[in-house]
């Protein structure tokens, strides 16, 4: 059972009581089929929780949008990637079964999988492990979490032959420095977003913040998590574009823009934003200077008309809520692993320069790039091309769960695509050989 929120002011109130509705009707949830729903403000979510039982899970959309778009500020072209996990059109996660690998490692089972990415362990008692260390034992009664197109796409078979040691680059990307960001506007999210910017930020980093009028400051740090940036707010009437076109950007490294809350004065939030963004737009052809963007619309239909470069990532709330609630509903063992995804800390979706993983225009297979990141602690699960990713074709040069055989040339500018921690990796690694599995007849 799935219980959406409303566009009304009262929206989480009537989630809680539909919730204690269905409760009172079931007559408690211990054997009934598993609620699935969503509220917008986190006070709401332990309630909900309660009365959605034992077998409920509970989303906090505002706070799953707010990770996302800060997690997008330092990641360009996450978003579509994550639209491209989440849209049921081609690989999605599943469970498979791990019998080959009990009571062996889990870094064996990630060169077994020709046709598709192994992420994680469901353990026999039910816990979820995303990205677990290489060395964690496969118990009995485990399955594997995958990216794969469908379950049949899953079977095991031995890709260690395809890797080729001397294609392996020892090169490692440049830790992130400071940011200074720039956020425009401000609506019930701002909030979360500046949290999410607190606990990821790399100490020294700035957030300027400029709004029609003055905005609250984000809470205070918890003692043991001090704030690694600096908040400043600032008053100006954005609604009027001359005052837009005397920003100076040269100083961020991004720009976020946050339109104003549907329903409150404001029937049509993703006018305001696109004129905003058509603003910035104009500033990048007066200053020749491209700004990674990442921006927030409410209406999918308004996203071909983003006037944004190709670095930039445009954000449908509505639309990866309601996709991640799918994904859920259609499996309620996959909740935790999106959960961990979309969290501050922890494992999440990354990018990552291919020259970290492949020297520069060496011909590899896609096996090459999961052998390196299984000794970096990462599990890979796609890549990106930049050749094609500005060409507006329609996967963006993105590419999830090629084939381990997939062998092409690989380029500085290309990316890959992780789940890992944003913990850099060692400074040197060690090729060493994956223990091998248990054959179907052993």
């Amino acid at each position: 059972m799935v219980v959406l929120p409303s566009a009304g002011p009262t929206a989480d109130a009537e989630v809680l009581r539909i919730l204690l509705a269905l409760r009172a009707v079931i007559g408690g949830y211990t054997d009934g089929p598993p609620v699935l729903a969503a509220v917008r403000d986190d006070r709401y979510r332990a309630p909900a929780r309660l009365a959605a039982g034992p077998l409920g899970t509970v989303l906090e959309a505002d706070t799953v949008t707010a990770r996302l778009i800060a997690q997008c500020v330092g990641r360009p072209g996450l978003s579509l990637v994550l639209r491209d996990l989440l849209d049921f059109a081609g690989d999605e996660f599943h469970l498979a079964d791990a019998t080959a690998f009990q009571d062996g490692p889990f870094g064996a089972t990630l060169l077994y999988h020709p046709n598709s990415c192994v992420v994680g362990l469901l353990t026999p008692d039910g816990r979820t492990l995303l990205n677990p260390a290489a060395d964690t034992l496969v118990l009995p009664g485990s399955r594997l979490i995958v990216l794969a197109r469908d379950d049949d796409s899953t079977r095991v078979e031995d890709c260690r032959h395809l890797v080729d040691v001397s294609a392996i680059a020892t090169a490692l990307p440049e830790p992130a420095g400071p940011s200074r960001l720039l956020l425009l506007g401000w609506n019930r999210r701002a909030p979360l977003v500046l949290e999410q910017l607190r606990s990821t930020a790399r100490p020294g980093s700035v957030v300027d913040v400029v709004a029609d009028n003055a905005v609250p400051g984000p809470r205070e740090p918890e003692a043991d998590r001090p704030a690694r940036h600096d908040v400043r707010f600032r008053s100006l009437p954005l609604s009027r574009p001359e005052v837009l076109l005397d920003l100076d950007l040269d100083p961020y490294d991004g720009v976020i823009v946050l339109g104003p809350d549907q329903g409150e004065g404001c029937d049509h939030p993703d006018d305001w934003t696109l004129v905003t963004l058509l603003a910035v737009r104009l500033l990048e052809q007066r200053t020749g200077r491209e700004t990674r963007i990442v921006t927030e619309l409410v209406d999918d239909r308004n996203r071909p008309l983003a006037p944004v470069n190709s670095g930039s990532d445009v954000i449908v709330s509505g639309m990866l809520v309601g996709l991640l609630m799918a994904q859920i509903a259609q499996n309620r063992h996959l909740a935790p692993v999106f959960e961990e995804l979309f969290a501050a800390d922890g494992n999440s979706v990354c990018l990552r320069p291919a020259y970290a993983y492949i020297r520069e225009g060496a011909e590899a297979t896609f096996a090459d790039v999961v052998a390196v990141a299984q000794m970096r602690g990462e599990c890979a699960i796609g890549y990106r091309r930049q050749d094609i990713a500005s060409t507006g074709s329609d996967d963006h040069g993105i590419k999830l769960n090629p084939s381990k055989a997939v062998r092409r040339v690989w380029y500085a500018e290309d990316q890959i695509v992780v789940i890992a921690t944003d913990r850099l990796p060692p400074p040197s690694i060690a090729v060493n050989e994956p223990a091998p599995v248990q054959s179907e007849s052993e």
